[in-house]
């Protein structure tokens, strides 16, 4: 009796001990099913989540394509509020002279800005400008425009550093062809100063001749 009952012990022993190796070897498998599971669950989210990120990314781009400023620079004090919403719609506008001031009213920012400051750079760099118009101040009768060739170069330097897609020259309609005047002759030197910049830039340039200015607010 005592040699069975050894026998049974040393069987149950035996048993238990391969019972318990089936359960961690289950363990062990499951363990690894489970990781294989979790990493499929992680690759599957990345996936998901890389490719979210690529269509916003994509309808991001979009938007800043369709919602780039344009910078307004030069004799603008002319337009208001009505004038750049007629113009722009809602295509957000920066306006930046010495003679305006400083505001904002909806997509509309004006900024008093000399074009030679250190505070006008900074401002033209802050900004994601696609297209900047400089307006001449050849379009107010009896203001002499020479001096603001030196403006106008500047102006133009910042738009090859930035990469301006876009620059258009508002200037007067003026041409002096047959008796050359002091104001023909800014205006043909502008007009190929500007050429120069663009062509060597890759600049699309549109030039704008207009007779002048005249406003009730602004004579």
């Amino acid at each position: 009796l005592s040699n069975q009952q050894s026998l049974i012990s040393i069987q149950t022993r035996t048993l238990s001990g391969s019972f318990f190796k089936r359960i961690m070897a289950l363990l062990n498998k499951n363990t690894r099913l489970f990781k294989r599971f979790f990493t499929l669950k992680v690759l599957e989210f990345g996936a998901r989540f890389y490719s979210s990120f690529c269509e916003f990314t994509v309808e991001r781009k979009v938007v800043q394509e369709m919602r780039k400023d344009t910078l307004l620079c030069g004799n603008v004090s002319y337009f208001n509020e009505e004038h750049l919403n007629v113009i722009f719609g809602e295509q957000p506008v920066v306006l930046m002279a010495r003679d305006l001031e400083t505001r904002r009213s909806g997509h509309i920012r004006w900024f008093q800005s000399a074009l030679m400051g250190d505070h006008f750079r900074r401002q033209f760099f802050m900004y994601d400008f696609m297209t900047v118009i400089y307006v001449s101040r050849a379009l107010t009768f009896g203001q002499s425009p020479e001096a603001e060739l030196m403006e106008l170069r500047h102006v133009l330097e910042l738009c090859r550093q930035k990469q301006i897609e876009r620059f258009i020259f508002v200037t007067t309609n003026q041409p002096g062809e047959d008796a050359p005047t002091a104001a023909s002759i800014f205006q043909k030197t502008a007009e190929d100063l500007c050429h120069a910049y663009t062509r060597s830039n890759q600049i699309q340039l549109k030039i704008i001749r207009s007779p002048y200015f005249i406003s009730g607010t602004n004579p």
